[in-house]
């Protein structure tokens, strides 16, 4: 023991602000990454060193939202700055800071751009039947479609929808279509920019109708009760209208009068509309949670009913009639009333099992109804919802819409570039799909210590990539069946195996260069999630509590005792006997001997299903997503867990780069990211029609990942630009803070207790965005700040973060990731 004896550094990393930078048009800043909750480290050694970080009130270490070009300072008061606190039991101590990665600039922003994907998807947003055999299909771009022999040949529909008044064609969406019963000539379609068409020849030409009150606003829904009585219904922010026509049978524009335009209640987002006649209308209110809004007069005036026990959204409203009303809602929200015009209509629970996200519903009688989901489930019932048959979807990405003529003939589109009918109830067949090649792909793979990613998705589909994900290439593939999920092994990943439909697995031996079957599983179950812990040992997992072992590397699979009945839909493995696998009844189920066994473990704040899961490598740190956006961590291999602050969006996949950093991806396409341990997360919106979903992301590092979603969408997700450090360009005599450089650094505010500062304190105690206070840059390397003078004396730091943008500096979010730390002896 030395005669001066020292202990091992303590330090604790600080997430610094996430920075909105907005230009005119505004753009909201991110929840910024909290600090560190105060660290105490004690060794067993005589001497004992602490770090103190009070840096937790949100404006120490956040700055909002900044214009480009304005100087800006975190909080100078003291106490509710960045302050530190640190001292040695018996020796002096010293406090050093610097940038986590030793290298670079201190402050970068958090993901920001895409490469790869493909063009526009031109997905189906729209389906209305008329008889058994005469139906109509509309893509997003406003391409209208009609059938006539119940799906398998469709004819295009005139040229699309008509120029708006001003003459501009313009990225107007059609979102909805429906058809009159009687007269299958007469269609009405709905869409952004407060659009209304009618065609009264089956969709050969368009008339624009005007509805001045929805100008502006997205009108997403229309119900068409007869050749006369027509809804629509819209909505722009916190405003949302239902107009009523009675005289919609007129050949002209100027015939149709809107005798009902009324205001919905609260500040509805109107995701689903329903009309038994002209005077029962309901909406489905994706604003609130367990609401729908009725109407019994037309639409004159509105009630709100809230349906009891309903967590979630409502998404999706249709009627049986008058009196009989079905809503269908996140995490598999199915709810049923026989007396839908009573004051307070009763409800019965209606679920399917299946925790989806359901988006739409049609009930083409009071007993049968199909619902579908944004994953592409599909659900009928033949029975008013007491049972519920799953049928094979061909479509696998978010569906939007379904309608239903009677038992057997059904349309389904999907965003997937997909239209889907069946004329059984059970049997469906894609009758339209996009360009070759548009697939949905739900889930990928990263090759370690390489370049290499792969991606599986639909019909089969195998993608590979060897740059990161900027460029991919069609894999052939072995099967046909849905691969919903792909794995590389943790000791070799030239070793992949993808899971998928019809209890398929097949494998690569070549990074996912060529890819073979393995052996049959056993199982016919649709398996979800794959995972494997070596080149010969892997496990998959699905439906009907389904688990599948090899250990052989796919030679032989043996069928484990499943853990539950309950669908399951993600797991990893700890070891080669040590599996944890994630439920939709909101249970994790672990083995420690090779699924032979299971034990059940609740998570904290769990309610609903757990959608995804992933492992740090070499650690037993797992990351769980649940289908809404709650997070949890296990830092002991899945024995015990904690709660992380939600992601605020739908969990799809996650990917799990450190014990601190995660990603998330989304079906509305973002994805989320933490850089502190869950305790906030950033997220990053993909603009452009060119990906439908996020189904899943894996990550490269803890600063790069890869995504993929609809239509073959796949790209990288690049960190963006760096904040260039404070006096960048080594001038001391130049006026940086009013220079047109941008630029961001650390200000020593004041010292307390008994501190000698080594780096120069502010005179006045202010640290403004002035040159004349002691601005710095954060050390590449750690940089001693102040010292103590002897044993026990307690020193104390305050520290205060600024920045400027530049006028032309990319917005985005940006991060700061620095280490502060306590030592002993100061030397």
């Amino acid at each position: 023991m030395p005669s001066r004896p020292f202990t091992r550094p303590a330090w604790v990393g600080v997430t610094l602000a996430m920075i909105a930078l907005c230009c005119l048009a505004a753009m909201s800043g991110t929840s910024a990454p909290a600090a560190t909750a105060p660290l105490v480290v004690s060794m067993a050694v005589p001497s004992a060193v602490t770090l103190t970080n009070s840096c937790t009130n949100p404006g120490a270490y956040r700055f909002g939202t900044v214009q480009p070009g304005t100087p800006a300072t975190t909080t100078t008061t003291p106490g509710s700055n960045c302050r530190f606190g640190f001292a040695s039991s018996n020796d002096s101590a010293m406090l050093r800071i610097g940038s986590t990665d030793a290298s670079g600039t201190a402050m970068n922003s958090g993901f920001s751009s895409m490469t790869g994907g493909e063009p526009d998807p031109d997905a189906f947003t729209g389906v209305a039947t008329s008889s058994a055999s005469t139906a109509y299909a509309v893509r997003h771009n406003g391409q209208f479609y009609r059938s006539t022999d119940a799906g398998p040949t469709w004819a295009t529909r005139g040229p699309g929808v008509p120029n708006d008044p001003a003459g501009v064609t313009a990225p107007y969406w059609i979102y909805d279509i429906d058809v009159v019963a009687t007269d299958p000539l007469r269609v009405w379609a709905v869409g952004s920019g407060g659009h209304v068409y009618r065609s009264v020849d089956g969709g050969l030409s368009w008339e624009r109708i005007t509805a001045t009150s929805l100008a502006g606003m997205d009108v997403t829904d229309v119900a068409v009760v007869d050749g006369n009585t027509v809804f629509v219904a819209g909505y722009s922010g916190t405003a949302a209208r239902v107009l009523r026509t009675s005289t919609g049978s007129a050949a002209t524009a100027a015939g149709v009068t809107w005798d009902i335009d009324s205001a919905l209640p609260g500040t509805p987002t109107v995701t689903g509309l329903a009309a038994a006649d002209s005077s029962n209308v309901w909406v489905a209110n994706g604003g609130g949670v367990g609401v729908v809004l009725r109407s019994t007069n037309g639409g004159s005036t509105w009630g709100t009913l809230t349906v009891p026990g309903v967590p979630n959204q409502l998404v999706d409203v249709d009627l049986a009639g008058a009196s009989t009303a079905v809503v269908v809602g996140q995490g598999g929200i199915v709810r049923y009333s026989t007396n839908a015009t009573a004051a307070t209509p009763g409800w019965t629970n209606r679920d399917t099992g299946d925790l989806e996200n359901f988006r739409t519903v049609s009930t083409p009688t009071a007993s049968t109804w199909f619902a579908a989901g944004l994953r592409g489930s599909l659900y009928r019932t033949m029975n008013a919802g007491a049972n519920w048959t799953r049928i094979d979807s061909p479509v696998q990405g978010p569906a939007l819409e379904i309608d239903a003529w009677d038992d057997n003939y059904a349309l389904l589109a999907a965003k997937g570039r997909r239209l889907a009918s069946t004329t059984n109830g059970t049997t469906w067949v894609v009758r339209m799909r996009g360009a070759a090649g548009s697939v949905q792909l739900t889930g990928v793979a990263s090759v370690a210590g390489t370049q290499t990613v792969v991606a599986v998705g639909e019909e089969g589909a195998i993608r590979r990539s060897t740059d990161l994900g900027v460029t991919w290439t069609g894999i052939s593939s072995p099967t046909s069946d849905h691969l919903h999920a792909v794995a590389s092994s943790l000791d070799d990943g030239r070793k992949l195996y993808a899971a998928g439909a019809n209890g398929t697995v097949v494998r690569s031996v070549d990074s996912g260069a060529s890819w073979a079957a393995t052996a049959a599983t056993g199982t016919a179950s649709e398996l979800l999630a794959v995972a494997a812990w070596d080149s010969e040992v892997a496990y998959a997992v699905g439906r009907s509590g389904a688990v599948v072992r090899t250990v052989n590397g796919g030679s032989t699979w043996q069928v484990m005792t499943p853990p539950s009945s309950a669908i399951l839909g993600a797991v990893v493995t700890v070891g080669r006997d040590v599996v944890v696998a994630g439920g939709r009844d909101g249970l994790f189920y672990r083995t420690t001997n090779g699924g032979v066994t299971w034990s059940p473990i609740a998570p904290p704040g769990f309610a609903y299903a757990i959608r995804a899961m992933d492992i740090v490598e070499g650690t037993q740190v797992i990351w769980a997503g649940k289908e809404w956006s709650e997070v949890v961590q296990s830092m002991d291999g899945g024995v015990t867990w904690s709660a992380k602050t939600g992601t605020g969006v739908s969990n799809y996949g996650i990917a799990a780069a450190s014990t601190d950093t995660a990603m998330v991806s989304s079906y509305n396409k973002i994805v989320g990211f933490t850089t502190d341990g869950g305790a906030t997360w950033g997220a990053t919106t993909f603009g452009g029609s060119n990906v439908d979903m996020l189904a899943d992301v894996d990550a490269i590092g803890t600063d790069r990942a890869v995504t993929v979603g609809g239509n073959a969408a796949a790209g990288q997700l690049l960190p963006g630009a760096a904040m260039p450090d404070y006096d960048n360009d080594n001038v001391a005599t130049d006026n940086d803070w009013a220079g047109a450089n941008s630029l961001f650094g650390v200000c020593l505010q004041a010292v307390g207790g008994t501190t000698t500062p080594v780096w120069g304190v502010d005179a006045n105690g202010t640290c403004t965005a002035s040159d004349s206070d002691p601005w710095r840059a954060v050390p590449n390397g750690l940089d001693k700040v102040a010292t103590t003078s002897g044993p026990g004396v307690a020193g104390q730091v305050d520290l205060v973060w600024g920045l400027r943008p530049a006028l032309t500096h990319p917005r985005g979010t940006y991060a700061a990731h620095v280490t502060v730390e306590a030592l002993a002896p100061n030397v």
